[in-house]
């Protein structure tokens, strides 16, 4: 017996429309665990596609971060200059590791952003390179997923 086929894409409409799995289910021809198993499925897909699609607007608040970041460092700097009491310096001293310790996970964040768009790049590339239809197919279903981003867009 050959197995069902569900369209992924109606499959989707269906469920924003409201269609219980059930419908959904009779629709296509297969079980309710069939659908719920796929609803789940595109739940994840889209939750990934979101991610990524607001990972450049991320990227775009860096630079209001770091600029907070480094008012609130020069704001401990200065309390530094004026405070004499040891403990106090300090709690302003590690308020200061605090800071440079976020600075830099965020730095870090944007970089791992980067290397993960430059791999998509490098490997669409050597794709493109072994079979031209292949490379499309993929850019294709990602520009439809809204996933795939143009450097320029988040840098």
């Amino acid at each position: 017996m050959a197995k069902a086929v569900v369209d992924k894409k109606r499959l989707l409409r269906m469920l924003k429309d409201g269609k219980s799995v059930k419908e959904c289910a009779e629709y296509f021809h297969v079980s309710m665990a069939a659908i719920s198993k796929l609803k789940k499925q595109l739940n994840a897909d889209v939750a990934k596609c979101v991610a990524l699609e607001n990972a450049h607007r991320i990227i775009q608040q860096k630079l209001n971060i770091t600029q907070q970041l480094q008012e609130i460092n020069e704001e401990c700097k200065n309390m530094l200059k004026i405070e004499t009491e040891p403990e106090i310096r300090l709690k302003i001293l590690s308020e200061i590791r605090q800071q440079v310790r976020l600075w830099f996970d965020i730095f870090k964040s944007l970089y791992d952003m980067k290397a993960v768009q430059e791999f998509q790049v490098t490997v669409l590339g050597a794709i493109g390179g072994a079979a031209p239809e292949v490379r499309q197919a993929i850019v294709q279903e990602l520009k439809e997923r809204n996933a795939l981003r143009n450097a320029t867009d988040w840098l």
